[in-house]
């Protein structure tokens, strides 16, 4: 999370993953124009996104980069969102809080229990609009910021 200290200004890095050119297209569109003011800490927060077509990509990605909050599907060509997440608890970050979104298609009640215990945030089904993103978004700041 960088910090602008002369206008509170963050930006926060977030990583898509998702096979779905479309998806990952839709989200990053909503999260560029996203400006969250948060008036209890003074803060203006931005996004700065990337995205990855799978788990190959996320490696690649992520090595590279801290990140802040990862948005990630849970079926992949290569693996799968669990995948993601285990390799995201086992990755040494300076104790940064890396705060990863599960989406998905399939609502299944074992699905959100597994993905939960391995360190899922937050869950959300396929189809979602721009309005169930900033939603999550938003909970994943007001952790972040706490």
């Amino acid at each position: 999370m960088n910090t602008n200290k002369n206008d509170n200004k963050r930006i926060i890095k977030v990583l898509i993953i998702d096979d779905e050119e479309g998806i990952r297209v839709g989200i990053k569109r909503v999260l560029q124009n996203f400006i969250l003011d948060v008036h209890d800490f003074d803060q203006k927060i931005s996004f700065e996104i990337e995205t990855a077509s799978n788990l190959e990509k996320f490696i690649e990605v992520n090595q590279n980069k801290n990140f802040d909050i990862y948005i990630i599907d849970y079926l992949l060509p290569d693996g799968s969102g669990i995948d993601i997440l285990n390799l995201i608890n086992n990755t040494e970050s300076n104790l940064q809080i890396k705060i990863p979104i599960m989406i998905t298609a399939y609502s299944d009640i074992s699905l959100t229990i597994e993905a939960t215990k391995n360190g899922a945030f937050d869950f959300i089904i396929k189809p979602f609009g721009p309005s169930e993103i900033k939603a999550s978004i938003k909970k994943a700041i007001d952790y972040l910021l706490l």
